[in-house]
Parts: structure tokens; sequence; C-alpha cells
């Protein structure tokens, strides 16, 4: 698997201990390397490690208020540092 940016729609979100409560909640599982959320976008957006599941992600919110539905997925892709410095000097 390869790390991912995962922007997601997050209902059920009221104020700003809701959005550290969720960020909480995804940060534990320990597949996640960053969070991002606007409250009042009720959007997010995570970078994952390459170890993410989303089946186990969605599966956290079940039973809470929050109900987080992933919106769009994106590879990130890792440039080696020859491609780095090959698009330097280009």
């Amino acid at each position: 698997m390869q790390d991912k940016k995962i922007e997601l729609k997050i209902d059920g979100m009221s104020c700003n201990g809701c959005v550290e409560n969720i960020s909480k909640m995804m940060m534990d599982l320990g597949s996640i390397k960053n969070v991002e959320i606007d409250l009042d976008k009720k959007f997010g957006l995570i970078s994952t490690k390459s170890n993410f599941d989303s089946n186990n992600f969605l599966k956290r919110f079940e039973g809470t208020k929050f109900a987080v539905k992933i919106l769009n997925e994106q590879v990130v892709q890792k440039n080696s540092l020859f491609t780095k410095i090959k698009n330097l000097i280009w």
C-alpha cells in the first residue's frame, strides 16, 4: 500500500471540542500522519501511512455522533532523491 491524502465529509460536529475529539479518534488509529478539519465546511483532510485501512477507519466512527464519509483518495507520490535533484536542475 502507499501513503494517501484523503478528503472527508464529516457531519455531527458542532464545536471546536468536536474537532479535537474527532482528530484524536483519527490519530489514535496509528495509521494517520496528519489531520486537518474545517468545522464550518464539515470537511476534513487526512494524510495516511501505508498501513491505512479505510474500512477500519470508517468503523471507528460507528456508534458515535460523527458521520464520516470518504470523498476522494489520492496516492502520494514519493520522489526519490535523484528525481528531486533532477527536478531542481531542469
